[in-house]
């Protein structure tokens, strides 16, 4: 469902590289993360509005991640975001990260760990500093960074497809989650 060339496109991409204007996600427990296409005709500056957000459960939070500006938007806070882009631009450049309550066997005290594509990501809702760091399933370690707190912290990872895991070192302790890879 193309607009006009000049109009600005937003789109989910599906896992199998699909583009869908409508998506709908009966389970966010399993698929926390979707892949926004976005096409322009004209350099400009542009807006999205995230709207109908109190039809999430409460407690739910919404990131809209703009990869290509390295920039992270709680929704639930913020539901504008504005930007600038150009048709140059990558058109994968956004993802939607929901991190609904009750996500149990991924959550620990608070942090959310999950995956999407090549991409670790590590929600830390709390002031903290530590590190996480990523190893393979034969103990070695494969990616290490900073944490930052407050905030979504990505991990790109140039990895075989398989599970790792993730340990978060903080001053209040230590967290792990197993993640895939793909």
């Amino acid at each position: 469902m193309w607009g006009l060339t000049d109009a600005p496109q937003l789109y989910s991409i599906l896992n199998d590289n699909k583009n869908v204007t409508i998506n709908a996600l009966p389970d966010m427990s399993s698929n926390n993360t979707v892949n926004l296409g976005f096409k322009v005709g004209v350099t400009a500056d542009y807006v999205i509005t995230a709207s109908e957000l109190s039809s999430f459960q409460n407690g739910t939070v919404i990131y809209l991640e703009d990869k290509r500006d390295s920039k992270t938007v709680n929704l639930m806070e913020n539901p504008v975001y504005s930007f600038n882009a150009a048709p140059s631009d990558p058109i994968q450049r956004f993802t939607l990260h929901f991190n609904p309550v009750g996500i149990s066997d991924i959550t620990t005290n608070n942090l959310n760990i999950y995956s999407n594509q090549k991409n670790v990501y590590v929600n830390i809702p709390t002031s903290m500093t530590g590190n996480i760091v990523i190893y393979n399933l034969l103990g070695s370690e494969i990616a290490s960074q900073p944490i930052q707190g407050n905030t979504l912290n990505r991990i790109s990872l140039n990895s075989p497809t398989g599970y790792y895991i993730v340990k978060v070192i903080g001053a209040n302790g230590i967290t792990t989650g197993k993640v895939f890879i793909q």
